[in-house]
């Protein structure tokens, strides 16, 4: 579960999720049965691209769609979901 100011905004894999919050989307990875934040991105869909690649993370299928789907920019997604 993201923690309270936390929105789950999509599954990269089954072991990588972005959750965000006001400030900034977080890249989360699955530790055993928690998950621990890795990354905190303010910025832009290039800057959230380039942090997954670094972690060595894929996303499937469907993490693949959903991170095409994302606004460009943080603040373009908070003014929508927060």
């Amino acid at each position: 579960m993201p923690k309270q100011n936390e929105i789950e905004v999509l599954m990269v894999n089954a072991k990588t999720r972005i959750t965000g919050d006001r400030n900034q989307w977080i890249v989360q990875l699955r530790s055993g049965g928690t998950w621990v934040s890795r990354a905190f991105i303010a910025s832009n869909k290039r800057v959230r691209l380039r942090v997954l690649d670094e972690l060595g993370r894929v996303a499937d299928a469907a993490g693949q769609q959903a991170l095409i789907d994302l606004p460009f920019t943080h603040r373009e997604w908070a003014d929508k979901n927060l």
